[in-house]
């Protein structure tokens, strides 16, 4: 079993990582791993680092300028925070197959807040930019990169309603939430090709995946090692 627990943010490659990880993970191996989400509304807020607001949105460079000046910090140890979407490409590349976690059952009504809470941060953050604490070039960044955020959230929801399907309305609506909500994600992922040697096995690994979603990292951690040692996760 491995694990990386908020980890992957802080190497200059994650890809190489995972490449590693991959390497290691023998047949019946797991993979645990958990990636914040820096594009959740709850991290732009305040990052999970450095308790910041919008330093999620910056690059590392500007990301240093910024812990610099608020914190007098010489130092900033985050590489590149990185979308779903482009973990999911790395997962595939590096033969890995991914069970996120995360449990989500989302309404309408819950994607309509968000928003308003979106809308809400924005205008915090135009009125943070006239503030000493925080450097107005930055702040400024971080704005024009916030209203290009919730233009993609729009662009999210009104694909969600353009849908006449209820299903793919639901799928929809689930991804907004995990893309835009989720400050953390829980991963369990175990190698591609002994994946595709039979069914019984990959149904195994997503029930086993399943009976997870509700529990804590650490309690995670703990069944998970279990079920190795005892070799019941996977079944050839």
């Amino acid at each position: 079993m491995i694990t990386s627990d908020n980890v992957i943010e802080h190497v200059s490659d994650p890809g190489r990582l995972l490449a590693f990880c991959s390497q290691l993970l023998n047949k019946e191996g797991i993979f645990y791993l958990t990636i914040p989400n820096a594009f959740s509304i709850g991290q732009i807020q305040k990052d999970c680092h450095y308790g910041l607001p919008g330093i999620s949105l910056l690059d590392p460079d500007d990301g240093a300028a910024y812990v610099k000046y608020t914190l007098n910090q010489p130092f900033y140890d985050v590489s590149w925070y990185y979308r779903y979407n482009i973990f999911e490409h790395l997962f595939k590349r590096y033969g890995l197959l991914e069970k996120l976690l995360n449990p989500y059952d989302v309404s309408f009504e819950d994607v309509a807040n968000l928003k308003r809470e979106y809308d809400q941060l924005l205008v915090d953050m135009q009125n943070r930019s006239n503030h000493s604490q925080f450097p107005p070039e930055l702040t400024q960044r971080i704005v024009n990169r916030l209203r290009h955020h919730i233009q993609m959230l729009e662009t999210d929801l009104l694909y969600e309603q353009s849908q006449e399907d209820s299903k793919i309305k639901s799928i929809q609506r689930n991804r907004i939430f995990r893309d835009y909500h989720t400050e953390l994600w829980y991963f369990i992922l175990r190698p591609l090709s002994s994946s595709q040697q039979s069914c019984s096995t990959q149904q195994d690994f997503f029930s086993t995946s399943d009976m997870l979603e509700q529990l804590s990292g650490r309690q995670m951690i703990k069944i998970l090692s279990k079920k190795i040692i005892r070799r019941l996760s996977f079944r050839n």
